[in-house]
């Protein structure tokens, strides 16, 4: 998360609910967002996506403690938009797919794609048959 204001909303709201927060990295300038403008009459639905320096998308391999995070899991969920909106996200969801694999932690998967989150220089189908390739589910 930011270490902003924004960013410490999004953690209390967490705490709420009873999520343990005592994991969250602090890094980047924003907190990533998208907008729905719902569709009316002939006009579709339209995603804006606004996911640029946000915190999510300057995770590097090797920030987190992936052994720690998931030492009482029992499964561990990566989405597709993870690697779509960077290549440091990208490089930390297939690390995670390791250490969940080696410590024998289920690794299931929403393929989830989103053409237009891929601004980074990869394509989806650079990236996803490694990441697939550790999953479970």
């Amino acid at each position: 998360l930011p270490q902003n204001e924004m960013g410490r909303a999004c953690m209390m709201e967490l705490r709420k609910y009873g999520v343990d927060t005592s994991q969250i990295i602090y890094g980047g300038e924003r907190l990533g967002i998208y907008f729905l403008e719902t569709g009316a009459v002939a006009r579709a639905s339209k995603v804006v996506y606004d996911r640029a320096h946000s915190s999510f998308s300057c995770i590097q391999k090797g920030m987190i403690n992936w052994e720690e995070v998931l030492k009482d899991a029992s499964f561990f969920h990566w989405t597709g938009i993870t690697p779509a909106v960077s290549q440091g996200a990208a490089d930390a969801c297939l690390e995670a797919i390791q250490v969940a694999n080696r410590m024998g932690v289920a690794v299931s998967c929403d393929l989830n794609y989103r053409k237009n989150l891929w601004k980074y220089g990869k394509k989806a189908s650079e990236v996803m048959p490694e990441l697939v390739a550790g999953c479970d589910i």
